[in-house]
């Protein structure tokens, strides 16, 4: 069982938060922090360990 072949899988945890009005929402301010997988394969590395993003939306 010593030569089991090995691998790497590539995860990703996302924390997310959305705001907008109860009643008729027109209005979303979205946030999130994600920790994206850096190393996806060996010698592939995105350098994308944490990344934080916002958004805002308006529906017409």
């Amino acid at each position: 069982m010593r030569n089991l072949p090995h691998a790497d899988i590539p995860t990703t945890l996302d924390y997310a938060v959305r705001i907008t009005q109860r009643e008729n929402p027109r209005f979303a301010f979205d946030a999130g922090v994600g920790q994206v997988a850096g190393r996806i394969l060996p010698g592939v590395d995105l350098h994308a360990r944490s990344v934080f993003g916002m958004g805002l939306s308006y529906k017409f």
